[in-house]
């Protein structure tokens, strides 16, 4: 009994600093920034495969915000202006042919956009003030579920 209790006075802890270090983490970024830049890939697909409408970019964000006119770019320019779509948390922008939902946005490129040995994302708001630069050395490769 005194174990259970000891375990549950823990938990009440640990799990609160927890997601005040996850809060203090996110503290300094904008209301809006690139979380990061994935290519998912599943069985039989092989590394590194490209398919195109599995190569994303993670959106975070603070709060609801509305994206439209806003620009994701990368270093060679290639632009994505959002559409009339709001982001409350999380939304993926893939590069590939697909119908939009509310949590993943095609571009509808037939060609791929981000590198895979590195790149730069530019975030940019409808007036065009940069609100976020996102570089990374190597694509990150996630497994499909």
């Amino acid at each position: 009994m005194k174990a259970i209790l000891i375990a549950i006075i823990l938990s009440l802890i640990i799990i609160p600093i927890s997601l005040a270090e996850e809060d203090q983490d996110n503290e300094d970024k904008p209301i809006v920034w690139i979380e990061n830049i994935i290519q998912i890939v599943g069985e039989g697909w092989g590394i590194p495969h490209r398919n195109l409408e599995r190569e994303c970019v993670i959106l975070k964000s603070k709060e609801a915000v509305n994206l439209k006119d806003w620009i994701l770019m990368d270093i060679k320019e290639h632009k994505y202006i959002f559409p009339d779509v709001v982001i409350d948390g999380e939304l993926r922008v893939c590069t590939g042919i697909g119908e939009d939902t509310e949590e993943i946005l095609y571009q509808n490129r037939k060609r791929a956009v981000w590198n895979q040995e590195g790149d730069t994302a530019f975030l940019y708001d409808d007036k065009g003030v940069l609100i976020y630069e996102f570089s990374y050395d190597e694509i990150m490769i996630e497994e499909e579920d």
